[in-house]
């Protein structure tokens, strides 16, 4: 049986869910087999800033059409909570990045090479 609360958290994780699937692609795109740039591969970059806008989008005002059509129930979603949302996702991206430059790429890769 599903509540208006459960469609609610529902609602959350998934908006939330997409920020961390695209911050995690950003972290591992340090590692093998690309260990490139994100730069320099420009279809990945433009896919990660399109992500990243579509879910800015459908976090902090989607159009209602939109929202029914995806079953978002965030209507009654206070503006600063989705202000709190984003930033959480931020600093959850920062925090991702950061551990996969400093552990994988910083300490494990070098390990590797003896």
């Amino acid at each position: 049986m599903h509540s208006a609360y459960s469609e609610f958290r529902c609602s959350i994780l998934f908006l939330f869910a997409n920020f961390q699937y695209i911050s995690t692609a950003i972290a591992y795109s340090i590692s093998k087999p690309f260990r490139k740039n994100l730069f320099t591969n420009f279809p990945f970059l433009i896919s990660i800033l399109v992500s990243i806008g579509l879910s800015c989008y459908l976090l902090m005002y989607p159009c209602t059409f939109i929202a029914r059509w995806m079953k978002l129930d965030i209507d009654d979603i206070d503006f600063w909570y989705r202000i709190v949302l984003l930033v959480a996702a931020v600093v959850n991206g920062i925090v991702v990045w950061v551990l996969e430059r400093v552990f994988i790429v910083g300490l494990i890769a070098p390990a590797e090479q003896f």
